[in-house]
């Protein structure tokens, strides 16, 4: 079984949580668009002619983006560290997040697919060493022992 979830590793889970706290609500207008097979994202677009633009889907973000009411496919609330864990959101410390990830694994999810967490507030340096951190630390503990 596998599911998807927002990864954001910093050494510094402190800094983590903050970056993501400054980006954790602008990925609602892109799920809502991209994710068209989500019957209530379908109905907006349904009248769309495809294959849609880039220059379509840049402005109908944008729109998406102004509705007070968008949902998104995170949980919003302040990231703290139980916040995060109760909601699935893979950020923090490598002990956080291994944390979190071990959750998964105890309902059965065998397949998880982090999104790193990106966005206008998230230096690029901190995205790859979110990359570096999961995979030095945190995905060598959650491998199966043989």
């Amino acid at each position: 079984i596998m599911t998807i979830c927002p990864a954001l590793c910093l050494e510094d889970g402190d800094e983590a949580r903050h970056l993501f706290g400054l980006n954790a609500s602008s990925i609602a207008a892109h799920f809502s668009v991209y994710f068209d097979t989500i019957p209530a994202y379908a109905e907006k677009l349904k009248n769309e002619p495809r294959p849609i633009s880039q220059r379509r889907l840049r402005e109908l973000i944008a729109r998406a983006a102004q509705d007070p009411d968008l949902k998104g496919p995170i949980a919003r609330g302040a990231p703290t560290r139980e916040f995060l864990y109760q909601n699935g959101i893979c950020v923090g410390s490598p002990k956080d997040v291994i944390e979190t990830m071990k959750r998964f694994q105890s309902v059965g999810i065998d397949q998880l697919v982090t999104i790193p967490v990106v966005g206008f507030n998230t230096p690029h340096a901190k995205t790859l060493e979110s990359i570096r951190v999961m995979g030095e630390k945190v995905l060598p503990a959650l491998r199966a022992k043989n």
